[in-house]
């Protein structure tokens, strides 16, 4: 018996990339508990993620459904890659932290500046 874990697998997939898409839209029964022959059942996919659900109605209404759940899913997946993180944003309030510092300098009239960078006698 091998009781050795199994060796890594990197991550080559791809997957995270692609979009959500409706891959199929298909009649179905009548799921258990519910009421009505007009049922369909649709398919999600991004990469290896899969989604399915059920919806009453007819194939084409069912389709749209679909694809509003797919605009809303893919749109949300871009919020968080566009999503800045806590680093990047001290990053960002650092640079105009410095860009404000100097504005500050360079408003001060010449003569004051040069004043207040001679020492003391």
């Amino acid at each position: 018996m091998n009781l050795a874990a199994p060796p890594h697998r990197t991550h080559t997939d791809n997957s995270d990339d692609e979009p959500y898409r409706v891959i199929s839209v298909e009649s179905a029964e009548t799921p258990e508990g519910c009421a009505g022959r007009d049922w369909f059942v649709y398919r999600i996919m991004q990469g290896t993620n899969g989604i399915t659900g059920y919806r009453r109605g007819n194939r084409e209404s069912v389709r749209g459904d679909a694809e509003t759940i797919v605009v809303a899913l893919n749109e949300r997946r871009e919020w968080k890659k566009n999503k800045m993180t806590p680093k990047d944003r001290r990053k960002t309030a650092a640079a105009a932290r410095a860009a404000t510092a100097v504005a500050a300098v360079t408003a001060v009239e010449p003569a004051t500046a040069v004043a207040a960078v001679e020492p003391a006698a």
